[in-house]
């Protein structure tokens, strides 16, 4: 949580969505500024390592995102939710540690 804090701007909001997902607002950004940031999270994310047994100097951490724009993808807090969950599931599946947005 502390690389996401440490990635946005004083009126971004960072909450647990469940499990290992967070949901991230970025108000008054647009989808190129929201890619920028997001890119920076997956970078500082990345510079982050957990200590292993079996991996000296520890495993570096990874992070899909998904991300979706209102009101340009979405007209409700559910259709933004479920287009932003799509976007993950793209960034998962083509290979994880990658940022996607939706319709991009």
């Amino acid at each position: 949580a502390q690389c996401i804090r440490g990635s946005l701007r004083t009126i971004d909001v960072v909450s647990r969505f469940g499990g290992d997902e967070f949901t991230i607002l970025l108000p008054e950004t647009k989808r190129e500024g929201a890619i920028v940031i997001a890119e920076r999270i997956r970078q500082e994310v990345a510079r982050t390592y957990l200590p292993h047994a079996e991996v000296p100097g520890g495993r570096a951490l990874t992070v899909s995102i998904g991300l979706s724009s209102y009101p340009t993808d979405a007209d409700s807090a559910d259709a933004l939710v479920r287009r932003t969950d799509r976007a993950l599931y793209a960034a998962k599946s083509g290979g994880k540690n990658r940022v996607v947005a939706y319709g991009a």
